[in-house]
């Protein structure tokens, strides 16, 4: 099971103070991504927007990147192959050349003469032609030379842009390694300020102006992270629904639209938690606290208030980030967390949070609490229900109320949090939680869509045999 490595308490500071007014306990470094409303809706981006496609199925550890890292061999830069070039082989023409083709072409001419000499007729015909086919024969010479020189031209022109492409494409896989060993080097073996420096990269991509501000602890391998949760504007306050004649739009309830909101908010968090988890491994714990502002009228100024607080951590998320059985608010319960939601799971502000490494001491005046020891200055509340949790009596009572839902559901054959609210009067966190287990015990199946779970034990007899192995 689970040992949370850090203890969240209330305090009279929040670890970032008053972002307004620029007041805290540390140094910060602020994140703003702003959303264009004018070029995109945000009701039809939130309704396309894939919260668990922006988590990913998991988070990297330092074990794959080496992993990765060991696998990639850096490839050799291309070296281009010169083109060598044809030289024109034809001779250029001269006098003697022309006259030694006037000779051929005399004799071909004239063969048979009646009256007067051959050889004459022969030498006239060379003189009249040996001077107009000298320049006959140098122009043809230069044409022929230019038209070779041209396709020589093309042939190298052809033969450096393959070349080119082939260094490029070369090139493309070297700056592919490098890139991926450097990102891999940045993840195992970033400092302080390389990883301040990667924090900016974090991007949500939500449909709505998204304001962050962080601290990296990188000598307790933590980052917390405050951001400004979106208006609940952004939530569409119509549902489809399926029914025989088809599919129409129907308002939601507000009850519905509250919970609608807490999950969004909450898979923030989540988005948040595993884009930092891959950004780096010298980050195990992710401290998340959402906060809201809003206008006091009697003071006329914007005050904050922190509407929840989780500690993240690596391993944790990795199991708990699973498809088709992932609930944003719902799995909390595998978190240290703080959130407070009214009886129609409207959420409700809370205290302002402390998040403390056990034993530790760090600047501000921010003392890490021991895990083993519990704060009885807050002896109600959620700190008297875990230590009276501690009780065997207090296992005892959970261990039932776990049978008696297990035996409900195999029942009724019906299987959600509402119907174990209903029928058992528990909270929703609890009913929640005894969900999650039902599913881990193999009782019922996972999560898939809209769709009722189902149950997998069929009968009591066989509930009792699972209950015995």
């Amino acid at each position: 099971m689970y040992k949370p490595p850090y203890v969240i308490q209330p305090s009279s500071l929040d670890f970032f103070g008053d972002k307004l007014h620029g007041t805290g306990k540390w140094t910060l470094h602020k994140i703003t991504r702003p959303f264009d409303p004018v070029l995109m809706d945000a009701p039809q981006e939130f309704a396309q927007y894939n919260f668990y496609g922006y988590v990913g199925k998991s988070v990297r550890t330092a074990l794959e990147v080496e992993r990765e890292d060991a696998q990639l061999v850096k490839p050799q830069a291309y070296e281009s192959v010169p083109y060598v070039r044809a030289s024109f082989q034809t001779p250029e023409p001269t006098q003697e050349s022309v006259d030694a083709l006037l000779v051929e072409e005399a004799k071909k001419a004239i063969r048979v003469m009646l009256f007067g000499s051959v050889d004459k007729k022969r030498q006239m015909y060379i003189i009249e032609r040996r001077g107009t086919r000298l320049d006959a024969e140098q122009k043809k010479w230069i044409a022929d030379k230019e038209a070779f020189e041209k396709v020589e031209d093309e042939n190298e022109n052809r033969h450096n842009a393959e070349e080119a492409k082939k260094k490029e494409k070369a090139q493309e896989v070297i700056d592919k390694y490098d890139k991926a060993h450097k990102a891999n080097e940045l993840f195992l073996y970033s400092t302080q300020e390389e990883v301040e420096e990667l924090f900016q990269r974090l991007n949500p991509h939500f449909p709505a102006d998204f304001n962050a501000f962080y601290q990296v602890d990188l000598a307790h391998k933590l980052v917390n992270i405050s951001f400004e949760a979106p208006s609940e504007r952004i939530i569409p306050e119509e549902k489809l629904v399926f029914h025989s004649r088809g599919s129409s739009l129907k308002p939601k309830t507000r009850t519905e639209i509250n919970k609608d909101y807490v999950d969004c908010i909450c898979s923030l968090a989540y988005v948040l938690a595993a884009q930092c988890f891959n950004l780096t491994g010298k980050v195990d714990n992710v401290f998340i606290s959402a906060y809201s502002k809003a206008l006091n009228p009697q003071t006329a100024t914007f005050e904050e208030s922190t509407l929840y607080s989780i500690v993240f951590d690596r391993d944790t998320f990795n199991w708990v980030i699973r498809p088709k059985s992932f609930q944003p608010y719902e799995s909390l319960v595998f978190f240290p967390h703080t959130i407070e939601l009214g009886a129609r799971l409207n959420i409700q502000p809370i205290d302002p949070l402390d998040l403390a490494p056990a034993g530790e001491v760090i600047p501000g005046n921010n003392q890490f609490v021991d895990v083993t020891k519990r704060d009885e200055r807050y002896s109600h509340g959620e700190n008297k229900n875990e230590k009276n949790n501690d009780r065997p009596d207090a296992l005892r009572t959970n261990q039932n109320r776990l049978r008696e839902a297990a035996e409900l559901v195999v029942t009724c054959q019906k299987a959600s949090v509402p119907f174990l609210q209903t029928r058992l009067g528990m909270g929703f966190a609890k009913a929640s939680f005894i969900i999650g287990q039902l599913e881990t015990m193999g009782i019922i199946g996972p999560q898939e869509d809209n769709r009722p779970r189902v149950v997998l034990v069929s009968s009591i007899y066989d509930l009792e045999k699972l209950f015995e192995s």
